[in-house]
């Protein structure tokens, strides 16, 4: 249920920013190319397509709270291996939860 309704939103999120050209797409409160500095995760899967190190994802996202390798899986991960991934989002949630320089 929970890959489920994150596929929903980051479907109809993706699609409706798809529909303007780079230029005019919302970057929010951050100047194109600056870091985002919301708390954010990895779940770098070993069969992965395109794989990056945490030091890379750490210059785009300098607060990184959880950089995870998962076991198994690959570009689809949360479908090959639901269960690997609901609980590394699991832990992610309650590492922000519990930690209220994030809220």
């Amino acid at each position: 249920m929970l890959c489920r309704t994150l596929t929903l939103f980051f479907a109809f999120v993706s699609l409706s920013s798809l529909s303007a050209p780079a230029q005019q797409r919302p970057q929010g409160n951050r100047p194109p190319g600056a870091p985002a500095a919301t708390p954010a995760a990895v779940a770098d899967c070993p069969y992965e397509l395109i794989r990056t190190t945490e030091a890379i994802v750490r210059k785009e996202f300098p607060n990184l709270v959880q950089y995870s390798e998962i076991e198994r899986g690959g570009h689809f991960g949360a479908f090959e291996e639901p269960n690997l991934i609901t609980n590394d989002i699991k832990k992610f949630v309650k590492t922000v939860v519990a930690n209220e320089q994030y809220i």
